[in-house]
């Protein structure tokens, strides 16, 4: 029987006896690019997930029918979109754990995100010239140090260069020169969870319909007799 384990659980578990009544959940995850290319129904998997390893000791047998059984998912899981929370762990030997999913950025992506968020924690971060022009144009500016790491995840990952990013940059400070800030996205989010991609051509203009305006005329006093004259002849004729 194959089995496999939350990585890193430790972080989300507050008790250390099993069946805990809750385990934390940061919301950091949120900033997390991994997490935010998942389909949305793994999300929602990968939460239950772990409430389901705060069961279980966090070694979960590898049953997909099970676990959907376990947690009530109404769609398929699927535990290998999950690779890069998970680990793989042989029957007991869990010393000879593998990730699940091998992908290319799994783990030299992982090393090099920490590096650079041990680079933002020291505050030495030095901002390529391409992101100053991306941020010169967006239109909050909020947590540069944060999106300038998303920045980075972007371009190497989608494989797409700057001038993609600075021109969805400009059309989408274009668009929200009268827009409040707090309806305004922030960078990090705007580059990872993919909204960049809505604003690489320039938006069209919504069409505004002309407001009707009436052109009314003054009735001159011979039409108003002419009128009444009409009228009480109408009424004679209905009296009669």
């Amino acid at each position: 029987m194959e089995y496999f384990k939350i990585k890193n659980f430790e972080k989300y578990q507050h008790y250390k006896n099993r069946r805990p009544p809750w385990i934390k959940l940061y919301n950091d995850l949120l900033d997390d690019y991994e997490y935010c290319q998942l389909p949305d129904a793994s999300k929602s998997h990968l939460a239950a997930i772990m409430l389901l390893a705060s069961r279980y000791d966090n070694k979960i047998p590898y049953d997909e029918k099970w676990i959907a059984e376990k947690i009530s998912a109404k769609s398929e899981i699927n535990i290998s979109l999950l690779g890069g929370f998970v680990i793989k762990i042989a029957g007991k030997d869990t010393k000879a754990s593998k990730t699940l999913a091998e992908r290319k950025q799994s783990a030299p992506l992982e090393r090099e995100k920490e590096k650079e968020k041990e680079k933002i924690k020291k505050k030495h971060v030095n901002f390529s010239n391409d992101f100053e022009v991306f941020w010169k144009y967006y239109p909050r500016k909020e947590d540069k140090d944060e999106s300038y790491l998303c920045y980075k995840e972007v371009l190497r990952i989608q494989d797409i260069g700057p001038d993609v990013l600075i021109t969805a940059s400009k059309n989408y400070n274009a668009a929200n020169k009268e827009s409040e800030q707090r309806y305004i996205k922030f960078a990090h989010t705007f580059l990872s969870k993919g909204a960049y991609k809505d604003w690489i051509k320039p938006k069209k203009a919504k069409y505004t319909p002309k407001t009707y305006e009436p052109n009314f005329k003054t009735v001159s006093k011979e039409q108003r007799s002419k009128n009444l004259d009409k009228v009480k002849k109408m009424t004679e004729k209905a009296g009669g």
